[in-house]
C-alpha cells in the first residue's frame, strides 16, 4: 500500500515501481508487474525491468521467454546480475536444456541477494572441486533441502568408481541411510557449526552437492541412472511388511514442505504439493501407503 500511494504521488519513480514489482512477483500479481515495468523499460533501470519481466514469465511457465528475458536483463548489466543468471538456470533446467542449466546454476555463489545460499558454497579455504582427476580425497557437503540431496547422492558411486576417495557431508536424519546405500562412501552429519567446518576430516577437494551436474557436465540425456540407488532399513523393512497387506502396494507423499518464511517460498511449495482429497477418485484401486511426514 505504501508502495502504491509513493507512486500515486510520483508515478515516475523508477525505483518505487520496482520495489512494487518485486512484491508483485511474491503475490503471483503478473499483471501488476508487467504494468508497472512497462514505463520503466524506457528509463536507464530498463535491465532490471527485464529481470522482473523473465521472473513473471518463468513463474507463469513461459520459460523460451524468460529466458530471452534474462539474456536482456544480463546483457544491460542489471543489479545483481548473477542472480539474473541464477534464474535463468531454472528456466533453462525447466525446458530440458540441463547441461546449460546447470552451468548458469554455479552462479548461485556470486548473486548478492542471498547471501546464505552463497555461503554454503564456499565454507572451506581448501580448493573447490572442477574436475581434477583422482587420486584425490573429495568431501561433498549438502546445500539445500533433502530432496536435493537425494537426487545428488547419486553421483557418489559414481566418483567412487573413477577412483576418488568419497566423503559426504549431509543432514542428521539422512546419514544412516546413505551409510547403508553406499557403503564405499564415508558419511558425516554436517559440522555443528555449518556451514562452517568444526570437526570436519581434512579433504583435497570439496564440492557443494548441487555443483556435481555442473562438473560433471551432465545433460539430460546423461543423468546418472542405474536403477534404485538408496536401501531401506532390513529390520523396519520386515517389521512393515508384516504390517501391510501382501498385495500390490503404492506409496503416496502428495505434500512438499510449505514453508512459511516468505509468501513466494510459500507459493513455490503450495505449487509442488496437492490436497489429499484430490486423491480420492483413486484410493480405491489399489493399496495405498501414506509416505507424508
Amino acid at each position: 500500500m505504501a508502495y502504491d500511494r509513493q507512486l500515486g504521488l510520483y508515478p515516475d519513480d523508477v525505483g518505487a515501481a520496482l520495489d512494487r514489482s518485486a512484491l508483485a512477483l511474491d503475490t503471483a500479481d503478473y499483471e501488476t508487474v508487467r504494468r508497472l515495468c512497462a514505463p520503466v523499460l524506457e528509463s536507464d533501470r530498463k535491465a532490471d525491468a527485464f529481470h522482473c519481466l523473465a521472473m513473471a514469465a518463468y513463474r507463469e511457465g513461459r520459460h523460451e521467454e524468460a529466458i530471452k528475458l534474462y539474456d536482456q536483463a544480463i546483457a544491460g548489466e542489471c543489479f545483481d546480475t548473477a542472480l539474473a543468471h541464477w534464474n535463468r538456470s531454472l528456466a533453462l533446467q525447466s525446458i530440458g536444456r540441463y547441461q546449460e542449466g546447470w552451468a548458469e546454476h554455479e552462479y548461485r555463489e556470486k548473486q548478492v541477494t542471498d547471501n546464505g545460499m552463497a555461503a554454503i558454497m564456499r565454507p572451506f579455504r581448501l580448493p573447490r572441486w572442477q574436475g581434477e582427476p583422482a587420486p584425490a580425497r573429495l568431501h561433498l557437503h549438502q546445500e539445500m533441502g533433502l530432496g536435493d540431496t537425494l537426487a545428488m547422492a547419486r553421483y557418489a558411486p559414481m566418483l567412487v568408481a573413477q577412483g576418488y576417495d568419497v566423503r559426504m557431508e549431509v543432514n542428521d536424519s539422512l546419514v544412516s541411510l546413505f551409510t547403508r546405500s553406499f557403503p564405499t562412501v564415508a558419511m558425516m552429519p554436517k559440522a555443528i557449526d555449518y556451514p562452517a567446518a568444526f570437526g570436519i576430516d581434512m579433504f583435497d577437494y570439496h564440492c557443494p552437492m548441487l555443483s556435481l551436474p555442473a562438473v560433471m557436465k551432465t545433460d539430460i540425456g546423461t543423468v546418472p541412472w542405474n536403477g534404485a540407488y538408496v536401501t531401506a532399513d532390513p529390520d523396519l523393512a520386515q517389521e512393515y511388511r508384516a504390517l501391510l497387506p501382501k498385495e500390490c502396494k503404492i506409496g503416496l507423499c502428495w505434500s512438499s514442505g510449505i514453508r512459511k518464511e516468505g509468501l513466494w517460498i510459500a507459493e513455490y511449495g503450495r505449487r509442488k504439493s496437492m490436497n489429499f482429497c484430490d486423491l480420492s477418485p483413486v484410493l480405491s484401486r489399489g493399496n495405498f501407503v501414506s509416505l507424508q511426514v
